[in-house]
């Protein structure tokens, strides 16, 4: 995004998209997914974050990617308000803070390591 011609301002609006949606995903998606299985909206959530994403790196345009951007975080939230249940469930409740820490943590590991490369 250095490179261009929107600049800071652009970059920042991308980051401003990711982090509303994520805020606006994570419930409506919780609500939206509740009566499907976990797993499977493990790996929607996944799938569609993976494909929005390729999307977003494979595009000219700029509002191409912010909705893909959008997109993405919208499915962040899905993963985020489901993982978190299933890894403190998985653990148990003597081991559910330290699944909890896990979780955060691994997803941390990802998303920032998808910026870096």
């Amino acid at each position: 995004m250095s490179g261009s011609a929107h600049g800071t301002s652009h970059a920042g609006l991308l980051i401003t998209a990711f982090a509303i949606g994520v805020i606006v995903g994570a419930p409506t998606m919780a609500m939206a997914t509740m009566r499907l299985p976990q797993r499977l909206t493990l790996i929607l959530a996944l799938s569609v974050f993976w494909l929005g994403h390729l999307v977003a790196a494979l595009s000219t345009s700029s509002t191409i990617v912010l909705i893909a951007r959008v997109v993405t975080a919208v499915a962040t939230g899905a993963f985020w308000s489901v993982g978190f249940v299933v890894a403190t469930a998985a653990a148990g409740p003597h081991e559910a803070t330290r699944a909890t820490g896990v979780f955060t943590t691994g997803h941390a590991l990802v998303v920032d390591g998808g910026q870096i490369v």
